[in-house]
């Protein structure tokens, strides 16, 4: 069975909202967007996790469609930087995606986790 990933819209902008976790040195969590698709996200290997503001962390990893996976999962590259006042801001590159390149990332941590403003 040949599964088709679900190609980009002339709808305009789509919103990826992103909630998660950070654990030591892992963050995972799902994603919803404004097109309908939803699914799931890890990434690892931070240098450090969050620590004293501004340092600014790399993490790379992978995400998926749950409805519309992709045979090989698009990979992202994350890097995020905790402020003062807990709040989160970065940017994410996206590889092998037919629908998304890039994200702007902002947020606030609550302990060890994060949501988006």
């Amino acid at each position: 069975m040949h599964r088709r990933a679900r190609l980009p819209t002339s709808a305009g902008a789509d919103t990826v909202t992103l909630t998660g976790s950070a654990t030591a040195t892992n963050l995972a969590g799902t994603y919803l967007d404004t097109l309908g698709d939803a699914g799931s996200w890890t990434a690892c290997t931070a240098i450090h996790p969050f620590g004293p503001p501004p340092g600014v962390y790399d993490y790379t990893g992978t995400f998926n469609s749950t409805a519309n996976p992709l045979t090989i999962a698009p990979a992202i590259f994350i890097e995020l930087a905790q402020d003062s006042s807990s709040g989160l801001n970065g940017k994410a590159t996206i590889m092998n995606s037919p629908c998304i390149g890039s994200l702007t990332l902002s947020g606030h941590a609550v302990g060890d986790a994060f949501q988006r403003h």
